[in-house]
């Protein structure tokens, strides 16, 4: 027989756990959500030796990564140009590893633009404004491009996301700053918007 209980708020315990074929098969109390917890650890009876670990499915972890909203205002009338840019964490699974890492992500929620403006692309900063263009602010590559606009250009419209491209920079530097979209042809600013911390507590 197993007894199940909660050893700590944050620990739950399965003892006296003989064999198991598949880990849907655990013998879990009723009301016990994985969801609240990181990973499973396997020890010997008497807690001398350690077994072993498994994490569970990346679908049940928490993402440390706060919610960063932006809402992309248009700087002129000639093009319009609205949506959203939300940051937000998402687990996966590195397969190099096995480990399950944290990784952010760019949401993009019902782009619109027209018409197309020629060599717009997505720029991040920390400053006080967008309007401005710095050759330091952080160039974000958007794949995929439309039609025959360059590659990396910020051309999509409609909703869907990417992961943030650099491993050397920390997008949580930037969260008190801007995203906005600067077209090299005109040498403009034509949309933009502030970073607002949108995190459910």
């Amino acid at each position: 027989d197993y007894i199940a209980n909660n050893t700590k708020d944050s620990i739950y315990c399965v003892n006296n756990l003989k064999m198991v074929s598949l880990a849907r098969d655990f013998p879990l109390r009723e009301g016990f959500r994985p969801e609240t917890f990181g990973a499973a650890a396997l020890l010997s009876h008497d807690k001398s030796l350690y077994l072993g670990n498994c994490i569970y499915a990346e679908k049940y972890q928490s993402s440390l990564y706060p919610t960063l909203t932006t809402i992309l205002e248009k700087t002129t009338d000639d093009y319009d140009i609205s949506g959203s840019i939300v940051v937000s964490g998402q687990i996966k699974r590195d397969f190099s590893t096995g480990d399950a890492i944290d990784v952010p992500v760019l949401n993009f929620n019902n782009i619109k633009i027209f018409p197309n403006p020629p060599d717009l692309f997505l720029y991040l900063n920390n400053r006080a404004g967008f309007y401005r263009f710095n050759k330091n602010d952080i160039f974000i590559h958007i794949p995929g491009a439309e039609n025959d606009y360059e590659d990396g250009s910020f051309s999509q419209t409609g909703t869907y996301k990417i992961e943030w491209p650099y491993d050397h920079i920390n997008i949580l530097d930037y969260q008190h700053g801007n995203w906005y979209l600067w077209c090299r042809t005109f040498e403009i600013t034509l949309a933009g918007g502030a970073i607002s911390n949108s995190t459910v507590i």
